[in-house]
């Protein structure tokens, strides 16, 4: 990591602490400092600061699953509230992330794959995105379906995909 993100980190560390020293009863702070702290390494301070945050918000999802990520601590799934605030928080760089630097393609090998299935003269009258995010599946399947259902946790993905106006009836 460069020292200038280091710089960032330690300044928020800093206003953390303050903002813990102010207000000892949010736990909002606690994690956000288990975290910066997390991502330098500190581990056991992190971790310290998450059971704070969970002492003070028992029901504090995003606490309790990073605090299971880093005791190793199996979820069965991620909390719901913690899927949410992650997809919200990463709507706006999603697509640039998932299919620019990850070089996503799954949808299109999807597609391609059932075009193959079905001799690609084919066309459905439906289909469920179940976590459509954004639309990379509307996109690649778009001139095989006639109507899309989406389904996604994210008020903010959800925005996004209303913005394609592909996806007929959204529920998230």
């Amino acid at each position: 990591m460069c020292k200038k993100s280091l710089k960032g980190l330690d300044a928020a560390e800093i206003n953390l602490i303050k903002a813990v020293a102010l207000n000892p009863g949010l736990a909002t702070p606690y994690c956000n400092l288990g975290l910066i702290l997390k991502g330098q390494n500190k581990q056991d301070e992190a971790i310290s600061f998450l059971e704070q945050a969970l002492k003070i918000d028992p029901n504090y999802h995003t606490a309790q699953h990073y605090l299971n990520s880093m005791t190793g601590t199996t979820s069965k799934t991620a909390p719901k509230k913690f899927v949410q605030g992650f997809f919200n928080a990463y709507a706006d760089m999603f697509e640039e992330k998932l299919v620019s630097d990850l070089e996503y393609r799954t949808p299109v090998a999807l597609c391609d794959a059932l075009l193959k299935f079905d001799g690609g003269n084919k066309t459905y009258a439906s289909a469920i995105n179940l976590g459509f995010g954004t639309g990379l599946v509307w996109v690649a399947f778009k001139d095989l379906v006639d109507r899309v259902i989406g389904v996604d946790l994210s008020e903010n993905m959800s925005k996004k995909m209303k913005k394609r106006r592909c996806i007929r009836h959204i529920c998230g």
